[in-house]
């Protein structure tokens, strides 16, 4: 089974919300991987939201909009524990809005979400074994420039940096497979 939200609203601003309790955190961890597949399908699909509720407030980690492919796609989310007590996944929609949002198979775990997969590497907690020379940097996406994988400023990725626009070679190496 899946949950599915028909986008198609009769008002503005509707939204559905699953909320999910976190677990208590294991002494000394500090992150939680959230783990989910999405679909979104349709003309026009609002938005599909990962929040992060503590006590005082709630924070966007993840979001998506638009048709994303016409198969299932997996994610995954690593998730500050600070004061956290719940996630929430919340599906948007209006009047103008046509499609289907689902999601499917919800995983918590203690830790960091696993980046050493060889097809997935978003550079959040580590560099997932590729070798990179010194003008490759890791850097945290910002509200002015979101990283890719979530769509926030949650996030990280790598970019090369060239003092005085110098004409250099930056190399970064795959793991061995």
């Amino acid at each position: 089974f899946y949950l599915l939200l028909n986008t198609s609203g009769s008002s503005e601003s509707d939204r559905a919300v699953l909320s999910l309790p976190l677990p208590v955190p294991a002494e000394g961890q500090t992150e939680l991987c959230v783990g989910f597949w999405y679909y979104m399908l349709g003309p026009s699909v609002p938005r599909l939201n990962l929040v992060v509720q503590n006590n005082t407030h709630s924070d966007l980690v993840w979001t998506r909009q638009g048709s994303q492919n016409s198969e299932w796609v997996n994610a995954q989310v690593t998730v500050p524990t600070s004061r956290a007590v719940k996630i929430q996944f919340e599906g948007r929609r209006n009047t103008t809005s046509r499609g289907f949002v689902a999601i499917d198979d919800v995983t918590v775990r203690h830790g960091v979400c696993d980046t050493l997969r060889v097809d997935v590497c978003g550079f959040d907690s580590n560099l997932c074994h590729f070798e990179v020379d010194n003008l490759w940097l890791r850097r945290s996406g910002t509200q002015e420039n979101p990283d890719h994988t979530y769509g926030t400023d949650h996030g990280s990725f790598m970019t090369v940096l060239v003092p005085g626009g110098m004409d250099r070679e930056a190399q970064l190496h795959t793991p061995h497979l």
